[in-house]
């Protein structure tokens, strides 16, 4: 569904004129019979740029994918070693507050001297 959102939003921003040049062309049995070799390899052309616009349209709709998804994992990344970060300084407060009150437990400790 978000591809063909894409696509269609992709489609939407082009020009009336290009719309109008990239155009699925029909052909049924019957037109093979009717229409001439030249007017065949016409249709048979404009159906050959048509792909290539569809898959011109794939492919940088892969590539902004592509982009999107990088730019997550990076942003991933960096909030991942945020974390990390500030887990490791929390476990050296926790370590630093057993190590206070050991401390303050061997000072009220009565000494055996």
């Amino acid at each position: 569904i978000n591809a063909e959102y894409g696509l269609n939003k992709l489609i939407r921003g082009m020009s009336e004129s290009m719309e109008d040049e990239y155009e699925r062309i029909r052909l049924e049995e019957r037109h093979f019979y009717k229409l001439k070799p030249e007017k065949l390899a016409d249709k048979w052309r404009l159906q050959e740029k048509y792909i290539d616009y569809l898959e011109e349209t794939i492919d940088h709709l892969k590539n902004q994918a592509k982009s999107k998804l990088e730019s997550q994992n990076q942003d991933s990344t960096r909030r991942e070693n945020i974390l990390i970060m500030r887990l490791a300084s929390k476990e050296q407060e926790a370590q630093d507050m057993l190590n206070q009150i050991q401390e303050l437990k061997r000072a009220l400790a009565p000494s055996t001297s």
